[in-house]
C-alpha cells in the first residue's frame, strides 16, 4: 500500500489532494475540477516556473484546449482564494512564460485518508464475493483521476450502497472518462452500473461502467453520435437518442443490434412495466427542451404508432424530461420557458394537465419518483457553482426546494441519482468561447487561416471595418482586427450582451437592469452609457436598423416571435406581421431580413420582406440554421450551420442560387461556431468559437430517500 497522501496549507488555505477539497478559514471553496488540478500542479512545483504548455498537458492531457481555459482557471483561484494578479500572494504571472506559485507550504501526510481506503476495500468484498471482479486497491482519487483507473469510483460506489447513509455530503470523486469528454450518464436500476456518454472514440458514444468491478464496456459504437440514455426497468435494455440518425432507439444491455422505436425525439423515458417510452419532440443535444417541444409516447411491441400527449404552447415553454408515475398513469415533465421552469403532469389516456410547480429558477438534472411522489433534482443559483436542491412535487407538497448540497463547484450541467438517493453522479462542464476571425472573398470563400482574436461571444465588425466589438458576460469590449487596442467599453456589473454598430464610434447593446433588458447606447469617444429603449422581459438579439431607428428583437415567451420598436417613439411591441419567426438580422440596404423558424426539431432559415411580411426559404427545412450577417454587398448571407455529421460551422450561402459554401471546418462535437459578422469591407467575417468539456464525478449525498424508478 502507498503512503500517506500530503494536505497542503498555506495561509488559511488547505489542499486536501486525497479528497479532491479545498478549502479557506474551515470553509469549502467552490472551484471546479480542473482548477484543483492547477492548483495542485503548482503547490507540488512550488518555487519553480511551470509553464503554460506544462500545465495545459498536466491538467488537459492529450486534449486540444486554447490557453484561454489555463487563464480562466487561474483567474478563478485568484478570485476564490483572495489573490491578486497585480500583487500576487499565491500565483505569480510569469509574463509570456507561466506561473509560479510563492507562498509558503506546509505539507502533512493525511493519515486518515489511508483508512478509509481500507474500509471501502472491505465494504466492497461481499459484492465481490457474489460474482464481481474485485477492485484495485484504491490508493487515492488523484492517482485515480490522472491515470483513468476507476478503483476509487467503485469502491466508493459499493461502500454507499452496502452502508447506512452519511450523515453529510461527501467528497466529489472523479470517475475517468478515458481521455474523453463526459456529456451525460444515467445510473441504471440496480446502482451498479452506469451509462456514461462520452467521445472518447471521436464522437458520443454510450459506455456502460460497472462501479463495482471497476471495468466499462462500449453499449454503442456506430459513431451516430448517441446520447440521451435511460435504462429500462429491469436494467436489461437501454433506450437513447440518436444525434446523427435521428430518434429514439432501443439496445439490449447484453448486445446485439439497436432498434429505432421512434423517428423523432430525444430524452426517452420508461414506464416502470416496461411497456412504454415517453419522450421530447425536440432533439437538441444539449438543452433539455426548447420551445416548440412537446411529449410522445410510444408502444415498445410496436402494436400504435406514436402518438402526442402534449401540444406545443400549452403548457407555455419547451416540454421535456418525462418521467412516468408509479402506476404509469401519468407522465411528469418540466416546461422551460426561456428562464423559469415549471413542473407538470399530463394524464395519458386524456391528456389532462396539472401544474406541480413554478417559477423555478434552476437547472434541472434528473427526476425520480419518491416514496410519496416525483422528486425533482436540480442546480440553484447561489455561492460558488449554485446549489444542488431537490423539490417534491407530488400531491400535497409545497414544491419548495430543499439544500442537498451547497456551494457545488461551478459548470454542473447534467447529473443522475442513484437509487436511494445517497450519491449524484455529476457531469461538470468548462465552457470557453472566443471571438475569431477569418479572411473571406467577397463571395464568402475562406483566403487565409483563423485565428483568435479575443475572450468572449456575439463579436461586431464597425462599419469602417477597424474594430469588433464582443461581449463577455458583464462587459462590452472592443478590440482592433489586428488584435490590439482592447478597451472596455460598457461594464458596470450588470449583463451586457449582442452588441451591434451604430456608426463607426458608437454601438448599440443590450444591458440586463434586474429583470428589465434595456436597449443602450455607449459612445467610444466620451464613455458616456444612455437607456434607450425599455424591453420586454426575456427579450434577446436585438438588431438597430440600418435607418438607424428600428428596432426588432426576439421576444423571449416563447421565443418564436419578432417585436419592433423605435428609437426615437420610444415604442416597442410584438410584430404580428412575423409571429413564428426569431433571431432576424437586417441587409445594408434595410430592405431585406434574415430570419429562423423553429419547425419541430429545426430551425430553418428564410428571407423576409420586413413591409410586406412574404418570406421565401433560405435554407433547406431539415437542420439548424442561424443567420448571423448579410455581406456587403447583400448578396450572401454567413450562418452558423450544424451540419450533416452534426458539427457546428459557419457556412456562406448565395442568395441568388441558394448555394452553400464552408468558411470553417470544426470537426469536434463539443465545438460550435455561431453569430457570423461580415466586416463592411467584405473581407473578413468574425465569429464566436464555443468550447464545452466535461467530466464525470459522484458525491455522497447526505440524505437518503427511497425512488422507485431513477434516470
Amino acid at each position: 500500500m502507498n503512503g500517506p497522501v500530503p494536505i497542503h496549507r498555506f495561509a488559511d488555505i488547505e489542499l486536501d489532494v486525497d479528497r479532491f477539497v479545498v478549502t479557506r478559514a474551515g470553509q469549502r471553496v467552490a472551484l471546479e475540477p480542473k482548477a484543483i488540478d492547477v492548483l495542485r500542479v503548482l503547490v507540488e512545483r512550488r518555487g519553480r516556473l511551470v509553464t503554460k504548455d506544462d500545465l495545459l498537458d498536466a491538467v488537459w492531457p492529450g486534449v486540444a484546449v486554447t490557453p484561454n481555459a489555463l487563464t480562466r482557471v487561474v483567474a478563478q483561484l485568484r478570485r476564490e482564494l483572495g489573490d491578486d494578479a497585480t500583487a500576487a500572494r499565491f500565483i505569480e504571472t510569469v509574463p509570456t512564460r507561466g506561473y509560479r506559485f510563492i507562498a509558503e507550504v506546509h505539507s502533512t501526510a493525511d493519515t486518515a485518508s489511508v483508512a478509509p481506503a481500507a474500509a471501502i476495500e472491505e465494504a466492497a468484498a461481499p459484492l465481490a464475493a457474489a460474482g464481481a471482479a474485485r477492485p484495485a486497491r484504491p490508493i487515492t482519487a488523484r492517482i485515480a483521476w490522472l491515470t483513468g483507473a476507476l478503483a476509487v469510483a467503485a469502491a466508493a460506489a459499493a461502500l454507499s450502497w452496502r452502508t447506512p447513509a452519511a450523515s453529510g455530503p461527501g467528497p466529489f470523486v472523479a470517475v475517468a472518462d478515458d481521455g474523453g469528454s463526459i456529456l451525460d450518464a444515467a445510473y441504471a436500476p440496480t446502482g451498479r452500473w452506469l451509462a456514461v456518454v462520452s467521445d472518447r472514440t471521436g464522437d458520443f458514444e454510450i459506455t456502460l461502467r460497472d462501479l463495482v468491478a471497476g471495468t466499462s464496456r462500449p453499449l454503442t459504437a456506430d459513431g451516430m453520435r448517441n446520447v440521451h440514455p435511460a435504462w429500462s426497468p429491469d436494467g436489461s435494455r437501454v433506450a437513447y437518442h440518436s444525434s446523427r440518425r435521428g430518434g429514439i432507439w432501443v439496445v439490449a444491455v447484453a448486445g446485439g443490434a439497436a432498434r429505432q422505436v421512434a423517428t423523432t425525439g430525444s430524452h426517452p423515458a420508461w414506464s416502470p412495466d416496461g411497456r412504454w417510452l415517453a419522450y421530447q419532440s425536440d432533439e437538441w443535444v444539449s438543452e433539455l427542451a426548447q420551445p416548440g417541444s412537446h411529449l410522445w409516447l410510444v408502444p415498445l411491441d410496436g402494436s400504435a404508432p406514436p402518438r402526442a400527449i402534449t401540444t406545443p404552447g400549452d403548457p407555455p415553454g419547451g416540454h421535456g424530461v418525462p418521467r412516468w408515475t408509479a402506476d404509469s398513469s401519468a407522465v411528469y415533465f418540466i416546461a422551460v420557458r426561456n428562464g423559469p421552469v415549471d413542473f407538470w403532469s399530463v394524464r395519458v389516456h386524456d391528456g389532462m394537465l396539472v401544474k406541480r410547480a413554478s417559477n423555478w429558477r434552476m437547472r434541472v438534472l434528473a427526476l425520480t419518483d419518491g416514496a410519496d411522489g416525483p422528486v425533482v433534482w436540480g442546480v440553484e443559483p447561489g455561492p460558488g457553482g449554485g446549489r444542488l436542491v431537490r423539490v417534491a412535487v407530488g400531491d400535497g407538497h409545497t414544491g419548495a426546494p430543499s439544500v442537498v448540497l451547497d456551494a457545488l463547484p461551478s459548470g454542473v450541467r447534467a447529473g443522475s441519482i442513484a437509487p436511494g438517493g445517497r450519491q449524484a453522479a455529476l457531469v461538470f462542464v468548462e465552457a470557453a468561447e472566443d471571438v475569431w476571425t477569418v479572411p473571406v472573398t467577397a463571395a464568402g470563400a475562406p483566403s487565409g487561416e483563423p485565428r483568435r482574436l479575443a475572450e468572449g461571444g456575439h463579436p461586431a465588425i464597425s462599419p469602417d471595418g477597424a474594430w469588433v466589438a464582443y461581449d463577455t458576460g458583464t462587459e462590452i469590449r472592443v478590440r482592433r482586427l489586428d488584435g490590439s487596442g482592447e478597451r472596455v467599453v460598457v461594464g458596470g456589473g450588470r449583463r451586457a450582451s449582442y452588441p451591434t454598430w451604430r456608426d463607426d464610434r458608437r454601438l448599440f447593446a443590450l444591458r440586463q437592469s434586474a429583470l428589465t433588458p434595456y436597449l443602450i447606447e455607449a459612445d467610444l469617444d466620451t464613455g458616456t452609457v444612455t437607456e434607450r429603449l425599455r424591453l420586454p422581459e426575456s427579450t434577446t438579439f436585438p438588431r438597430v436598423g440600418p435607418d438607424g431607428d428600428t428596432v426588432i428583437a426576439t421576444l423571449g415567451e416563447p421565443l418564436n416571435r419578432l417585436g419592433r420598436g423605435s428609437l426615437a417613439a420610444g415604442t416597442f411591441d410584438e410584430w404580428p406581421l412575423f409571429d413564428g419567426y426569431s433571431f432576424a438580422v437586417w441587409s445594408p440596404d434595410g430592405r431585406r431580413l434574415a430570419v429562423e423558424k423553429k419547425v419541430g426539431p429545426h430551425m430553418p432559415a428564410y428571407l423576409a420582406d420586413p413591409v410586406t411580411g412574404e418570406t421565401s426559404p433560405l435554407t433547406p427545412a431539415d437542420g439548424q440554421y442561424w443567420p448571423g450577417a448579410f455581406s456587403p454587398d447583400g448578396r450572401h448571407v454567413a450562418l452558423g450551420v450544424l451540419g450533416e455529421r452534426r458539427t457546428w460551422n459557419i457556412e456562406v450561402i448565395e442568395l441568388a442560387t441558394r448555394q452553400r459554401r464552408p468558411v470553417t471546418t470544426a470537426r469536434s462535437p463539443e465545438t460550435v461556431l455561431r453569430y457570423p459578422s461580415w466586416s463592411p469591407r467584405g473581407d473578413v467575417l468574425a465569429y464566436a468559437r464555443f468550447e464545452l468539456r466535461g467530466s464525470l464525478h459522484t458525491v455522497e449525498l447526505g440524505e437518503a430517500v427511497t425512488p422507485q424508478n431513477t434516470r
